[in-house]
């Protein structure tokens, strides 16, 4: 009667056991998930961040042209012709320059984002495996102690000993 007692208090405590297992393994995934929604959040807001940086440098080129239309024809200069089409070409080159630096910018950090992300992937898939491993182990350690308890000798147990007690005592197959 004791032996019963004994093993359903054993199987409370795996049962148990198993039940925090799951919630810690719930609340790493809830965390990884989080993770990976901050990391495309702040993808987002950097792209953001971009294409207003970008919408700035053009209205900055824009007023610039048109400073240097004004001046040009307070000057009596004719626009589009000699020095006033080579200081908005500079103007124009100086704003191509910074765009392309911006986006060569922007391609480092969308990659740099997706990287974090998959190695957030990674862990987390990692997590499911040693969870599943964990589960795994303490089924068939539960296994075979009940078997033991038994009396059956285990999984692959011989006459009240575990196959690998036997092996090691030199009782089994010899």
């Amino acid at each position: 009667m004791l032996q019963f007692i004994l093993m359903g208090a054993q199987a409370a405590g795996s049962i148990m056991s198993s039940y925090a297992q799951r919630k810690s393994f719930q609340q790493s995934q809830l965390a990884a998930g989080l993770e990976q929604q901050q990391l495309q959040l702040r993808l987002q807001q950097e792209v953001v961040a971009s294409n207003q940086q970008g919408l700035a440098n053009l209205d900055m080129l824009e007023q610039t042209l048109a400073s240097q239309r004004a001046l040009s024809a307070a000057r009596g200069a004719m626009p589009g012709v000699g020095s006033t089409l080579s200081l908005a070409q500079k103007s124009v080159r100086g704003y191509q320059r910074d765009e392309k630096a911006r986006a060569l910018s922007m391609d480092f950090l969308k990659t740099q984002r997706k990287y974090q992300m998959g190695m957030s992937s990674m862990r987390q898939t990692g997590q499911k495996f040693k969870y599943g491993v964990g589960m795994f182990k303490q089924g068939m350690s539960q296994l075979s102690t009940m078997g033991m308890q038994a009396g059956g000798g285990g999984i692959g147990g011989i006459g009240g000993m575990s196959g690998r007690q036997g092996l090691l005592t030199g009782e089994i197959g010899g």
